[in-house]
């Protein structure tokens, strides 16, 4: 019987797309609906915020260490790769993860149940196989070519963006160069300000100390200072500049 009404339902929507008349979706009785999950991070916890406007009787929290896969780029994940962490009342609609490690990426999601016949019913939930991680601690930064306006001399002075990470924000950062040569990234002394570019995540890097027409590498790591410690992030990606690219590239295109 149901597969003879499925057929028939789809013979009426392509008949309607054919003459023009909208059908509107059927609501399937008993369907689980989505519901709105927020999760914070924090130097060394994660915040959790849900809403469900329909009663209920219980929230369940899973969670995953995502570390590796965000590592490797991956965006998908599946249910069975979460834990529960915790069971909340229907009272409440946030929680405060603790037991989480500096540096580690998490993704979250809550199922809510109601209580039917004596049994818990999943009616709602946050979970979608595309996941949203959040950083503990502080997230590494990203690199990305100069979006500076003003003018300076792209021969003794080299300029680039660091945009700080998702999660904690910071304007802390150590950056690490490699210069002709070199075999290894070594520490340098850069100046670092605030981009007006961005929405306040976005600094430019400014390294003065450099040779006309010599390539440079760089990277960087992002900290903050809690309780007199250094909580440091990862290193943010490379990039490769030489001091006398932008000046060439201008003339070029005579911008």
């Amino acid at each position: 019987m149901k597969k003879v009404l499925s057929i028939v339902l789809s013979f009426a929507l392509v008949f309607g797309l054919l003459i023009g008349v909208q059908v509107k979706p059927v609501k399937v009785e008993g369907a689980v609906e989505s519901m709105y999950f927020e999760a914070t991070p924090k130097l060394d916890r994660v915040k959790l915020n849900w809403y469900k406007e329909k009663k209920v009787s219980k929230f369940v929290i899973y969670r995953a260490d995502v570390t590796k896969l965000v590592k490797k780029g991956k965006v998908k994940l599946s249910k069975k790769k979460y834990k529960k962490i915790k069971t909340v009342s229907k009272k409440k609609q946030k929680y405060t993860d603790k037991k989480v490690k500096v540096n580690h990426y998490y993704a979250y999601y809550v199922n809510a149940y109601k209580k039917k016949k004596g049994k818990n019913k999943l009616v709602a939930t946050s979970y979608s196989k595309y996941f949203l991680e959040v950083c503990v601690g502080v997230d590494k930064p990203s690199l990305r070519l100069n979006s500076y306006e003003d003018e300076y001399d792209p021969e003794k002075c080299i300029i680039f963006d660091i945009v700080s990470g998702e999660g904690v924000k910071t304007s802390k950062f150590i950056v690490y160069r490699k210069g002709p040569g070199e075999k290894d990234f070594k520490k340098v002394d850069v100046e670092i300000k605030p981009s007006s570019h961005g929405e306040g995540d976005t600094y430019w890097c400014f390294d003065k100390n450099v040779e006309a027409k010599k390539a440079y590498q760089y990277k960087a790591k992002a900290y903050v200072v809690k309780g007199g410690k250094k909580i440091i992030s990862k290193f943010s990606n490379v990039i490769n500049q030489e001091a006398w690219e932008f000046s060439n590239w201008m003339d070029k295109y005579k911008f």
